[in-house]
């Protein structure tokens, strides 16, 4: 028989100083109490001496790669006893941050559970643990890099496996300014509510607040994260922004996403309550895709949370009301009423492809498919301001596949039997664009028109029991043209008084066309 005496005392106080251990040195034990009052012994059955063990001496111990009592180390030795991602990283990424306004020296700190209950794969004891351990990389890692102006590059990292969690900073190419640490601070929220959204399950985009930087001296903001998916597969997601883009890559086993913003052209931006608007629009035009083409929800949220992150949080350089904004690289300048026939956002190229998935065992070439692509992109051309000629296009597609039960109160459960050969199988192919052009010569506008045109097919099969009943397919079409400008010259012959002079007619009527440019995915929406 064998009697074990557990203790269920904290194997780590918060504080991480008692526990605290340099590396190669003893580690912490898992407990100091005596286990005099929280004991019980189980029999297992066998015969002759009855060893006592504590369960202190079966649960892990802890190795530090340093012994230390700062904050840092405090946030760790409570946050390594959690199982989840999010409670692993909580708090930490907003302490790294904060550090900066004491400290602007390199950083670096791990803890390791190690002892004859450490989970299989994990260290036995601190004499299997070598210093390149405590900082190796990690199953799920989230680095921050920020490029200052003053020439020095920042990067804090944090990293966790099961046994262990683990955190650096990295100050290279230069001394951190007063400014500097303090716009690094100034991030520990923007960085831990990052964290935050990245620790749920599934992992969330809140990047948002990372832009909303002091652009004299933060020139550039890069997370780079990865992320245990299960089953041995991983999820990485990186986010840029500087000057010139602002970007978003994201690739699992759900499926990728990519989403591009062009920051350099501030003539393309509308006012704040326009590029609101705009973003609103698309975000419904991705909905009414992931509807109709039955898209994963968790990768669609991603995706509409990349494109509207993006997209916000830029200046007011094209507010309403200010003057022309000058086309990047361009001497023509265009005016507030221009950018009224524009959406107002930043030239992008966004799209999402969801994993291919051959779901029915009797026709493989029947797969689970979605993958959307949105774009606009603008050409601004033309001698000088008075000759300048505006072209801009938003395109959208989707390309999807899918089964659905064919009963609405049976799942469908796919199989190679025939009986369960009972299912619809849809595909989806849609087109869509929209393009506004504007033309002045000489001052004088003369040509001002927006056509949308959209393509839309489903072709819908039929099975019961494996045999095909019906196959149809469904296309519609629809296009429209809005001749603005001779929505301008009748307004102008209608105002016979000439109570309003021409021009500010002309501009009233182009800037109250941003509706009307935005792109309509649907022939239902075209045809309203």
């Amino acid at each position: 028989m064998v009697a074990i005496a557990s203790s269920l005392s904290a194997s780590l106080n918060q504080t991480g100083a008692a526990s605290a251990a340099p590396a190669g040195s003893r580690p912490a034990p898992a407990s100091n109490a005596a286990p005099t009052n929280r004991s019980g012994s189980v029999t297992l059955g066998q015969t002759g001496a009855s060893p006592v063990y504590t369960l202190a001496q079966l649960s892990p111990s802890y190795a530090w790669q340093r012994a230390s009592s700062d904050a840092i180390s405090s946030h760790l030795a409570g946050n390594v006893l959690t199982t989840s991602l999010g409670s692993r990283f909580a708090g930490l990424g907003a302490a790294m941050l904060e550090r900066f306004r004491t400290d602007a020296s390199d950083y670096s700190q791990s803890v390791i559970a190690v002892g004859p209950n450490a989970a299989a794969g994990e260290a036995s004891g601190t004499s299997d643990i070598g210093d390149s351990r405590f900082q190796a990389p990690a199953t799920n890692e989230v680095g921050l890099t920020l490029n200052l102006r003053s020439g020095a590059t920042v990067t804090v990292t944090l990293g966790s496996d099961r046994d262990r969690l683990a955190v650096r900073v990295a100050v290279t190419d230069g001394t951190l300014t007063a400014a500097d640490r303090e716009a690094l601070a100034g991030l520990s929220n923007a960085f831990q509510t990052a964290l935050d959204a990245l620790g749920e399950v599934p992992p969330r985009l809140d990047l948002g607040n990372l832009l909303d930087t002091d652009p004299k001296v933060i020139a550039s903001v890069n997370l780079h994260a990865t992320i245990d998916a299960g089953q041995n597969k991983t999820q990485s997601i990186d986010f840029a922004a500087d000057d010139r883009q602002r970007t978003v890559t994201v690739r699992g086993p759900a499926g990728d996403i990519d989403v591009k913003v062009d920051m350099a052209n501030a003539a393309t931006l509308g006012s704040a309550a326009q590029q609101a608007s705009a973003i609103q629009h698309y975000l419904r035009q991705f909905d009414a895709a992931k509807s109709r083409g039955q898209a994963d929800p968790a990768l669609m949220a991603m995706f509409k949370d990349a494109f509207a992150t993006l997209h916000g949080h830029r200046d007011g350089s094209g507010a309403s009301g200010a003057g022309g904004i000058r086309a990047a690289g361009s001497n023509i300048q265009l005016s507030v009423a221009d950018r009224g026939m524009m959406t107002g956002l930043g030239d992008f190229d966004a799209s999402i492809t969801q994993a291919a998935v051959a779901s029915n065992p009797m026709r493989s070439d029947e797969v689970d498919s979605f993958a959307y692509q949105a774009s606009q992109h603008t050409q601004i051309m033309g001698s000088s301001s008075d000759d300048r000629n505006v072209h801009q296009r938003q395109t959208s597609k989707l390309d999807a596949s899918f089964h659905r039960s064919l009963f609405n109160d049976t799942p469908l459960m796919l199989s190679e039997s025939r009986y369960s050969q009972n299912y619809i199988y849809e595909q989806i192919h849609d087109t869509a664009s929209s393009d506004m052009r504007l033309a002045y010569a000489d001052g004088a506008l003369v040509e001002a028109t927006v056509t949308q045109a959209a393509d839309q097919s489903r072709r819908v099969q039929k099975y019961e029991l494996g045999h095909l009943e019906s196959d149809v397919t469904d296309p519609s079409s629809k296009s429209r043209t809005f001749d603005v400008l001779g929505m301008i010259q009748e307004a102008v012959r209608n105002d016979t008084m000439h109570r309003v002079d021409d021009d500010l007619q002309r501009d009233d009527i182009l800037s109250r066309m941003h509706d009307s440019v935005l792109l309509r995915a649907s022939a239902a929406q075209l045809a309203s």
